[in-house]
C-alpha cells in the first residue's frame, strides 16, 4: 500500500489565477513521484476558502479552460466532428 508522508500528507498547490497553467506546471515540478499519490489540496492565492472539493473542483475547471484555449496550441478543435484532440503543434516551442 503507499505510504503518506505523516508530516505532510497532501499534495498542497497554492495558485494565482492570473498565470494557472504556468504557476500548476512548476508546482508539480517540484514534487517527487510519490507525491502524486496524496490527496491534492488547492488554495487560490490572496484568497480566503476551505478547500472541501469546491476550491479544487473550481482550480480544474479553470485549469481545463485554459489549457484548451487555442493560444496555448496544446489541442485543435474540429468543427465537421465537433471534437478537441491533441495539437500536431502542441510541442513545438515555434508555435508558441
Amino acid at each position: 500500500s503507499a505510504r503518506i508522508d505523516p508530516v505532510n500528507p497532501l499534495l498542497t498547490l497554492h495558485i494565482n489565477r492570473n498565470s494557472i497553467v504556468q504557476n500548476t506546471i512548476d508546482q508539480l515540478d517540484k514534487y517527487k513521484e510519490e507525491d502524486f499519490k496524496k490527496p491534492l489540496q488547492v488554495y487560490f492565492i490572496n484568497e480566503e476558502g476551505l478547500d472541501a472539493g469546491g476550491v479544487k473542483k473550481e482550480f480544474f475547471l479553470l485549469l481545463t479552460k485554459e489549457i484548451l484555449d487555442p493560444k496555448y496550441g496544446m489541442f485543435t478543435y474540429y468543427e465537421e466532428t465537433h471534437t478537441i484532440w491533441f495539437s500536431e503543434y502542441g510541442l513545438e516551442e515555434d508555435h508558441m
